[in-house]
């Protein structure tokens, strides 16, 4: 038949244009997704990503919309859906097409890659893959939600699956057809980019080992820039040398994925926007600020520049609720960090620091300068040196690298800090740093009196892989069992060292140690294949997660660390029953394709026929899905069932779970070799080949089944059609009926998602039968409780309330929506309120819902409609007051209406406090402080005994009887606290002390951090560092916080004064005459263009750059001036040559002025003192005045006598010049004003002022 064939060759279209390489990639709700460049983001790596679901689980949804960040492969996910369907034998047939090009007609669309037939065809599902629904032009997007919409109600069996960027469905939601379920694409793991780089023939490790390196690997977990990443190491072998070398790869490249703006105006724009992010210390900017920023740097309207924003919105910014924010906070970081890198420190200053500090969420962004700028290296590396500990080594000097860390050293140890317990860098990167003198200090250390100094030492020299620390590591980590910084040191030495000795720390292993796990951890970290039968049981007892022997195990990727977990799984079979081991194992697992062999084969059927009663797990499922993909001989089937035939086993369990395994020629195998298997085998496989050769049927048995296919395929498509034609007589009753009671019927019945639209005609209708029907339910006596769980109400009154819901309708009479309360608060109710308020009768009604006389149920609906809705009158204010201090209710009724009254009736709350029922004065009590009511608080606070603080002490999680201390947030509990904390800290409390003090710095963290540090003589010795860290951070954290607070306009002044965002730009011709105009500029009082003043690279460079604007670097206006040597005529110096008037022309339709000095060079204005004090000599008359037309290096030279000009003549010798333009920075110290008044040098500067001041006004 035509659609079978259309079908079948669709099917092969679609399967051939699918990517030969795809990675299996994890989903994330909408709900859950966070991204890392926003505050607070979390990231979904390591072991947790695997709990998220995969692409086979969020296509149960019938309506799937998968976004992502640029870059994240969102195509490359519609294209993986299509495979999947079609290599499920899905029933549905994958319609996959790219939405870039509709134009009005989706239909249309569709038909430009799938046939009419397969469209059109009712015998057939289909699932509709639309990619890009973010590249449809504006003035197409509500054409296309029409068009989605009718595609769903007209193939309402259908799935439909859109792909869309993160930044479009933040901003246009209404774009989007409705009933979608939304899943962010959840980044590569190691294990994907592993993958990623095998295929692009790049060694992984060599890979990731490089990206560590230079601390790009968190860029890399984007597919698009680890794409191009791979790319320029395959080319080249090796990454860039710094951080900000390889930042900036990324973000060019994901500039030039976007062309519609020139890369030089989007670069521009997002340096901006990035040192914005940066002075207000978040990543994010409201769109307004974004907008705001881009029209204050850059010279367009703002309808362009919101058009701009979306443009880099698709690629390199991503939306949030809030506004944008950098995909990758890095980004943002290193762009500030380029549009500052020629600023000097003082403008740098009054952007990054509070006061003489420096702010906190400038230090990825400090470290990125300090790579570009050595003046900035120079004075944090004096300053603030720990805030170059991330700079990337190859950025610095081996004697600057030394002169740093021993300067980081000094401090560490001076102030008594143990490594290993701080919490403000990274002890990787400052081991990197490192050099060969700094390590020899540190060897010297470890024979040190202070103990902080040794532990210092060998964390340091451990990460260096320093063998020489490893006895003295064990011999501290052995000699005892208590806990110690010191002793801690040594365990995190012995685990960062690949030189440790196993043996002694397996012998000294202890579960009463205090340091049990990190000992286990140390363990997991060193061992080797041949070490797994010690060292797995030990990991496996512990049942903890080891984050040293996590990542360790990563690393075993030889065929022993393979082998040697196989022959451990074999042994130890009950392995496999439980998890614990499973992350760990995993990884080596996955080496099974790279080392199979039939060798391998044989070991791993063993291994299953051990295993032959495990009912499930992830290790087991894992090793037969590689079996099932690899052994295309049956050779591990074969060894497996071998193995039961000898031990005289049957397969259990696992049978369920190797029926993948079972081919047709397994199958013929086991029932040549192994009959007796055959039923056993059988009765877990499908109905299929490999079935009927186990256990074959009979031909009645053959027909029988044919005929029950046949009578099920009948009885399905019966089924669907009965069920789309309900569907769509539901629908149309919906829409058209005028009978009320036949539509609550079909809408109690249908699921929402198909509830169609309406006319504005049946929905005024509506309106007036809903009200009408709910008045003549009289909900006051329809509803009836029977018992304190059972009830009965009107049939048709929650259909008729989603009714009024769904279609919006506002009720002529709203009290019945009140008394269906005492039903059930649906959540019906509670959205009719949000849009429409209560009538004052409703409201009436709603406290009279709460008299005596009503069931005790509808009191606790009435109290969840008031908690949800927030609705507060003083009729139901009063009624709860009533009810709460009603003696006669049941305490559950008081404490619900107390719960409503907590905001705000403290009166009511004052008497509670003081009833008889003890759960409701401790509930009063507790109100009271949530409403900080200061009495309460301070007497609250002041009865404490020491009893109950020690009472409190309770571990974690159980909840603490202080818990309520965390919700006081005013300052005037702060003495109460000071004191309270005081004697938490003599009792030795740790809990109830960091109650206390997370209560203090919730009220204020500068007081916080100054309580804290005056109480350090009364903090216990171990817990002195954590809480000067604490303090620390705290006023850190206040110093954040006083910068994100700081208003925008004053955001705008500072970048105004210390960035390029300026009005004017001027452009010299060559950076040999930069400081000359600089300096001149200066004395004319114009700092800012002086700081800013840039060079163009001489006449070439002008003439070959086609695209002006990008000599306005962003500003208002620019002025150009270049010298006279090639811009004027020599015969007429007053005229311009023809490739100044060239200039000219192509700056006419810009802001930018071409000023042509009247003679040769900027040299050519010099006044003779300047000369002569520069050259340090007194130079004969006839050089002065220097002439206009003639270089100054031709100029100045020595007098020549006949015969060595013509020696010079023939040997095409040029005479060399005793003054050369080098000397211009020199030479311009001596130039003022003065010396050029006069000249059209001095009208130029003039008119460039007035200009400039123009522009300020």
């Amino acid at each position: 038949m035509p659609l079978d064939i259309d079908l079948q060759e669709y099917r092969q279209r679609v399967a051939a244009n699918a990517p030969a390489f795809l990675r299996p990639r994890r989903f994330v709700s909408a709900e859950n997704w966070a991204n890392a460049t926003t505050q607070g983001g979390t990231r979904y790596l390591g072991m947790f990503r695997e709990n998220e679901p995969d692409l086979p689980a969020i296509l149960t949804h019938r309506r799937l919309l998968i976004l992502g960040e640029p870059g994240a492969g969102k195509s490359t996910a519609a294209k993986a859906v299509a495979l999947q369907l079609l290599t499920n034998n899905d029933a549905n047939v994958p319609i996959l097409s790219s939405l870039k090009g509709y134009h009005g007609d989706l239909r249309a669309l569709l038909l430009q890659s799938v046939p009419a037939t397969i469209l059109d065809a009712l015998t057939i599902k289909r699932t509709y893959i639309l990619d890009g629904i973010d590249e449809v032009p504006a003035g197409l997007r509500s054409t296309l939600r029409d068009d989605l919409n009718g595609l769903i109600a007209t193939d309402a069996s259908a799935r439909l699956v859109l792909t869309a960027r993160q930044a479009y469905y933040a901003q246009h939601a209404n774009a989007f057809p409705d009933g979608l379920t939304a899943y962010h694409l959840i980044e590569f793991d190691d294990d994907d980019i592993r993958a990623c780089a095998i295929q692009a023939g790049v060694d992984p490790d060599g890979f990731l080992h490089a990206a560590r390196e230079v601390d790009a690997d968190e860029e890399l977990r984007n597919p698009f820039v680890l794409t191009v990443m791979l790319e320029r190491y395959h080319q080249e072998r090796h990454l860039g040398r710094t951080r900000s070398e390889n930042v900036d790869y990324a973000v060019q490249r994901l500039i030039q994925s976007r062309p519609q703006f020139n890369t030089f105006k989007q670069r521009r724009a997002l340096k901006m926007l990035a040192v914005a992010c940066e002075t207000a210390a978040r990543n994010e900017l409201t769109e307004q600020e974004a907008v705001r920023v881009l029209l204050e740097a850059i010279e367009f309207p703002e309808a362009t520049a919101r058009e701009l924003l979306e443009e880099l919105a698709q690629s390199i910014l991503i939306r949030t609720p809030a506004g944008i924010s950098f995909q990758m906070r890095s980004y943002g970081e290193y762009l500030a960090a380029e549009e500052l890198h020629d600023k000097s420190i003082d403008r740098l200053q009054e952007l990054a620091f509070q006061g003489n500090t420096p702010l906190d969420t400038w230090l990825n962004t400090i470290t990125y300068l300090a790579e570009m700028n050595h003046k900035v290296q120079a004075y944090f590396a004096q300053h603030y040196p720990h805030w170059l500990i991330n700079v990337s080594p190859a950025a610095l000097t081996e004697q600057e690298r030394t002169k740093l860390t021993r300067t980081l050293l000094r401090d560490i140890n001076a102030a008594g800090t143990y490594l290993v317990n701080q919490e403000t860098f990274s002890l990787r990167r400052l081991a990197q740093l490192l050099t060969p003198a700094t390590t020899a200090d540190l060897r010297a250390l470890l024979t040190s009196d202070s103990p902080h100094q040794v532990g210092n030492a060998l964390v340091l020299l451990a990460l260096r892989h320093d063998p020489d620390v490893v006895p003295l590591a064990l011999q501290l980590a052995t000699e005892h069992r208590n806990a110690s910084p010191l002793r801690y040191s040594a365990i995190v030495a012995l685990i960062n060292d690949d030189h440790a000795a196993l043996d002694p720390l397996i012998s000294f292993v202890n579960e009463n140690d205090l340091y049990h796990i990190s000992i286990v951890d140390a363990i997991g970290s060193l061992c080797t294949p041949e070490d797994f039968p010690r060292v797995l049981p030990m990991l496996e007892r512990t049942d903890a997660g080891l984050s040293a022997a996590f990542y360790h195990f990563r690393e075993l990727k030889t065929e022993a660390a393979l082998r040697a977990g196989i022959e451990y799984l074999i042994a130890h079979t009950d392995t496999l029953h439980g998890h614990r081991l499973d992350s760990y194992l995993e990884p080596i697992i996955d080496l099974i394709p790279t080392y199979w062999s039939s060798d391998l084969a044989q070991r791993i059927g063993q291994l299953l026929a051990a295993a032959h009663d495990v009912h499930s797990g992830k290790l087991i499922e894992r090793i037969v899905k590689h079996v099932a993909t690899h052994d295309q001989h049956g050779v591990a089937t074969q060894s497996m069932i071998a193995t039961l035939q000898r031990e005289g086993k049957r397969p259990r369990f696992i049978g369920r779970m190797i029926a993948g395994l079972i081919t047709p020629h397994a199958a013929q195998w086991i029932k040549e070799h192994a009959q007796e298997y055959a039923r056993d085998i059988a009765i877990w496989l499908p109905s299929g080949a490999a079935r009927d050769i186990l256990d074959p049927p009979t031909a009645e048995m053959v027909r029988a089944q044919a005929e029950a296919i046949e009578a099920y395929r009948r009885e399905h498509e019966q089924e669907a059609q009965a069920v789309r034609t309900i569907r769509e007589e539901q629908q149309e009753t919906i829409r058209t009926s005028r009978n009320i009671n036949a539509i609550a019927q079909a809408c109690a019945t249908l699921a929402k998602e198909y509830w169609p639209d309406i006319t504005d005609e049946q929905r005024e209708w509506l309106t007036h039968e809903v009200t009408n029907t709910l008045v003549e339910f009289d909900l006051a006596h329809s509803i009836t409780w029977e018992s304190p769980n059972q009830w009965r109400h009107p049939r048709g009154l929650e259909p008729l309330l989603n009714v009024a819901d769904v279609y919006q309708l506002r009720l002529t009479d709203d009290v019945p929506v009140v008394l269906a309360l005492r039903s059930w608060p649906y959540p019906a109710i509670a959205n009719y309120y949000r849009r429409y308020g209560l009538s004052h009768a409703a409201a009436e009604q709603l406290a009279r819902l709460l008299d005596p006389a009503e069931n005790d149920n509808v009191a606790s609906h009435v109290f969840g409609f008031l908690r949800t809705t927030g609705h507060d009158d003083p009729g139901v204010r009063a009624k709860l007051a009533r009810v709460a201090l009603d003696t006669t209710r049941t305490p559950q009724v008081r404490l619900g209406a107390m719960g409503c009254l907590a905001r705000n009736d403290t009166a009511t709350l004052l008497i509670l406090a003081t009833d008889q029922d003890e759960s409701l004065r401790g509930q009063a009590v507790r109100h009271l402080i949530e409403q900080q009511h200061q009495p309460t608080i301070h007497n609250a606070l002041t009865i404490i005994t020491d009893a109950v603080l020690q009472g409190a002490e309770v571990p974690f999680p159980n909840d603490s009887p202080l818990d309520w201390i965390g919700n006081i947030t005013q300052p005037f509990a702060i003495e109460d606290l000071r004191r309270l904390r005081r004697r938490t800290l003599g009792l030795t409390l740790w809990r109830v002390t960091s109650l206390v003090t997370s209560t203090l710095a919730e009220i204020n963290k500068m007081s916080a951090a100054a309580i804290i540090r005056d109480q350090l003589a009364d903090t216990p010795e171990a817990w002195r560092q954590h809480f000067t860290q604490e303090a620390d951070k705290l006023q850190r954290a206040a110093r954040i916080e006083a910068a994100q607070a700081t208003p925008f306009d004053e955001i705008i002044r500072r970048l105004k004064g210390a960035t390029s965002m300026i009005l004017l730009k001027v452009w010299c011709e060559g950076p040999t005459d930069r400081p000359v105009f600089a300096k001149l500029f200066t004395e004319l009082g114009e700092q800012e263009i002086a700081d800013t003043l840039d060079f163009v690279a001489g006449w070439p460079t002008a003439l070959s750059e086609h695209q002006p604007d990008r000599w306005l670097d962003g500003c208002r206006q620019a002025i150009m001036i270049l010298d006279g040597d090639r811009g004027r005529k020599r015969t007429k110096p007053e005229e311009l040559s023809d490739d100044a008037k060239k200039l000219q022309r192509r700056f006419a339709k810009y802001p930018l002025q071409l000023k042509i000095l009247r003679r040769y060079g900027i040299e050519n204005y010099f006044p003779r003192h300047a000369i002569e004090t520069v050259l340090g000599r007194q130079l004969p008359d006839a050089y002065f005045p220097i002439p206009f037309d003639v270089g100054i290096e031709d100029h100045f030279r020595e007098p020549q006598a006949w015969w060595q000009r013509l020696r010079n003549f023939l040997c095409r010798r040029k005479p060399r010049g005793y003054y050369g333009k080098h000397l211009n920075e020199r030479t311009a110290q001596h130039v003022t004003l003065a010396d050029i008044a006069g000249t059209d040098l001095a009208t130029i500067l003039n008119e460039i002022k007035q200009a400039a001041d123009a522009l300020r006004d």
